[in-house]
């Protein structure tokens, strides 16, 4: 009922790997970060908490649901999770993203995009944070949260 009144949407897993075997179990995102943190009883919300992570991903994964509806652009989304790593959210064939709050990058958080870029199927990995600066660490890209999202409303980062 939640996903057909747009309350909430599943993100499904992506179970294409052959390496690694992925999760089967779905994810659910209610449509507004604030309406989930109120079901949690997580508000007000400490300013070190965890939970800002979550809703930061959750915020990120939005942004880019919403760009693909906008732009009528045809892709599933998907998150990808092995028994030792996970990647929040992938779009197609086209993108692998790992987003972070932290606001530096470490080589750790590419550890499951590393991983998942080993089974060849897909063609750009990025973390995505609140970085002041960006740049490639073993060809994965790093980039804040605002030169990502600049990118991607410019249609800089997933084709149509």
């Amino acid at each position: 009922m939640l996903k057909d009144t747009l309350i909430g949407f599943e993100l499904y897993p992506f179970q294409k790997t052959k390496k690694r075997k992925a999760k089967t179990k779905s994810k659910f995102y209610f449509f507004d970060c604030g309406v989930a943190n109120y079901f949690s009883r997580r508000l007000p919300m400490p300013v070190n908490s965890s939970d800002l992570g979550v809703n930061f991903e959750q915020f990120l994964i939005q942004e880019v649901r919403a760009y693909l509806s906008y732009t009528k652009t045809r892709k599933e989304v998907f998150y990808w999770r092995s028994k030792e790593h996970e990647v929040d959210l992938v779009v197609g064939d086209e993108l692998a993203l790992e987003f972070k709050m932290s606001s530096s990058f470490k080589p750790e958080f590419a550890k499951g995009l590393k991983a998942l870029r080993e089974e060849g199927l897909i063609k750009k990995f990025m973390v995505v944070g609140r970085f002041s600066t960006g740049g490639v660490h073993e060809n994965i890209e790093y980039l804040s949260y605002e030169t990502f999202l600049k990118r991607l409303w410019a249609g800089k980062l997933i084709g149509h």
